[in-house]
């Protein structure tokens, strides 16, 4: 006897942010699981953006796009009110911005930091464009986690596919699912 199984990989990310922060009032988390999970956070939306354009029988015509260039299209075609400049647009487009920065590590350098740790303008004048509070604190992961819940719902309501994004009301995720 044989069975059909599907991986969808947003449940497994968005299962593991969901627990360290679900365990965060036990155990402070550690810089290394907070990079983690913006990470996770980022391919998580990712993958539900795409998810969303399958299911509109259009993935493969926006692959080459970028993951902000996909979220407008769908947030377009969905009726969604998109202004990057507002929540929670706005926290999602801080999102692709420090994934990028991660996953295309280019330097260590951050900037310089005053005795009273507070960011000071570097030899050039510049401050740094992501600060570890800023980027990767646990409340912005919180934020990321939530906001990518509010805008997937709804870019999937408006185009009428909640029923395959169930999982993110009730937070119960299954990535690995037999389906026959």
């Amino acid at each position: 006897m044989t069975a059909a199984f599907e991986f969808y990989a947003e449940q497994a990310y968005l299962s593991f942010v969901k627990k360290l922060l679900d365990r965060r009032s036990t155990k402070k988390l550690g810089v290394e699981e907070r990079v983690v999970s913006v990470l996770a956070c980022a391919a998580a939306i990712e993958a539900m953006v795409n998810r969303l354009f399958d299911l509109q029988g259009a993935l493969e015509q926006h692959q080459s796009l970028s993951l902000e260039q996909k979220i407008e299209i769908l947030a377009k075609k969905s009726g969604a009110n998109r202004n990057w400049g507002n929540p929670p647009w706005q926290n999602i487009k801080e999102l692709i911005q420090v994934r990028n920065w991660l996953a295309h590590y280019k330097e260590s350098w951050l900037g310089l930091m005053n005795s009273e740790s507070q960011w000071v303008p570097d030899h050039n004048q510049k401050m740094p464009r992501f600060t570890p509070q800023n980027a990767f604190c646990t409340e912005c992961i919180e934020n990321y986690y939530r906001n990518i819940i509010a805008i997937v719902t709804l870019m999937a309501n408006g185009l009428g596919c909640m029923d395959q994004f169930a999982y993110i009301q009730s937070e119960v995720y299954e990535p690995f699912v037999q389906t026959g």
